[in-house]
């Protein structure tokens, strides 16, 4: 587990209440996972740590970058804050990867 900073690169909507992020990693590093773990991702409110966790949807062998898919929830901090305040070209801090329940290779 890491902690990397990561460039939004992408958002698509979805559906209307459905957006899928593409992160790209910074200064070319590269993240190990494994289909079926998830990161955290961090950000300060009110000048606090906030952490939320979403699982990965990108495929492992696209090592520098991330990809999730989340749905807005009606008075959710996190999900508020990446569908309505997140642009592509923001830097965000994640964590991860992180969990054991995974694809185990053949």
């Amino acid at each position: 587990m890491k902690d990397f900073k990561v460039t939004v690169e992408r958002i698509n909507v979805e559906s209307f209440d459905t957006k899928s992020f593409h992160f790209r990693l910074s200064n070319n590093e590269e993240i190990d996972f494994k289909a079926g773990q998830y990161i955290f991702i961090k950000h300060l409110k009110e000048g606090k740590p906030m952490v939320k966790q979403y699982s990965i949807a990108s495929l492992p062998s696209d090592k520098n970058k991330i990809e999730i898919v989340l749905n807005k929830i009606p008075n959710g901090y996190f999900s508020t804050y990446l569908c309505d305040g997140v642009q592509v070209g923001d830097v965000l801090e994640i964590k991860g990867p992180l969990g054991l329940f995974n694809l185990k290779e053949p």
